[in-house]
């Protein structure tokens, strides 16, 4: 799932783009066609200068010396970013900023810039004349990029040197007992972080760092919808086994199996059920929208 950080490569560079040091949510620099986007995500580049953990960082390094402003927004983002994907902020919730300031013993320009940078990944919306509010998109746009990951997953699997580090596959197992131990005690943030970091180590091993930011940026997108799951034990039980077959294709020779276990964890009841809570959300909307585009995964 979230931020797969991109430490080790530093971020990935587009020829006729500049390096941004704002240090937001996850590293890389993502092939995207719309400027506002593509610069939203070029912000998150991690530089490559000597670096140092930060534990407001969705699991990745910010750069020493970093202004105190930056890092005050980066960790509202990274708090509001997390209290998003956990449903304490539903769908179409107003973030009122009085609140959400006081809530967070935040500045107020340090809110509003936190608000710009959620807006630009798609987490919430600024509405003219009426505040922000937790983005909802719709049931369409939602199969679109569910379907837009599974391309890129699936073709990362299938670009993986197999087998893969002995010394990534011990990761993989030691960040998997914790994200287990996380499910069976209800620790809700600890799932998406330790899932994100799961996902993180996994897709380390395939060597297309263009390839990887791309997943950064559409699997962050839909953090809100696949942790919908979360409160559901059986589903995640089911995760569990799921994450112990990836990594057991990632130590044999057979791509085949990898892209397999990797599909067979592709998460499409999380996109059939915020459909229809969409919908009972929004009854009044057109008869022809609940048939649009629903080829995916069906």
């Amino acid at each position: 799932m979230v931020h797969f950080a991109l430490a080790e490569a530093g971020g990935c560079r587009l020829p006729g783009t500049r390096r941004i040091s704002n240090p937001c949510l996850c590293g890389g620099r993502l092939p995207n066609p719309v400027r506002k986007r593509a610069t939203a995500w070029r912000r998150r580049l991690v530089a490559e200068l000597p670096q140092e953990p930060c534990r407001h960082s969705l699991g990745r390094t910010t750069r020493p010396g970093t202004c105190a402003l930056t890092k005050a927004v980066s960790t509202l983002v990274t708090a509001l970013y997390e209290d998003i994907a956990v449903g304490v902020y539903p769908f179409g919730q107003k973030l009122v900023e009085e609140r959400i300031a006081e809530s967070y013993s935040a500045k107020r320009h340090a809110l509003r810039e936190a608000f710009i940078q959620l807006e630009e990944i798609g987490l919430v919306e600024r509405i003219p004349n009426r505040g922000v509010f937790v983005r909802e998109p719709g049931p369409r746009e939602v199969r679109e990029t569910f379907e837009i990951r599974a391309l890129l997953e699936l073709h990362a699997s299938s670009n993986t040197r197999l087998p893969v580090p002995a010394s990534i596959t011990r990761e993989l197992r030691r960040v998997q007992a914790r994200h287990t131990g996380a499910i069976r005690r209800g620790d809700f943030r600890a799932v998406l972080h330790e899932n994100t970091a799961f996902h993180r180590i996994q897709y380390s091993a395939c060597p297309n760092a263009t390839l990887v930011a791309a997943i950064v940026e559409y699997a962050t997108r839909t953090h809100p919808i696949t942790a919908m799951k979360f409160v559901d034990s059986d589903r995640m039980e089911r995760v569990i086994e799921q994450h112990h077959r990836i990594i057991l294709a990632l130590e044999g020779n057979d791509h085949g199996a990898l892209v397999e276990a990797v599909r067979e964890h592709f998460d499409l009841q999380s996109v059939d059920r915020y459909e229809q809570q969409f919908w009972i959300r929004h009854p009044s909307r057109s008869p022809g929208e609940r048939n649009a585009h629903r080829t995916f995964g069906t």
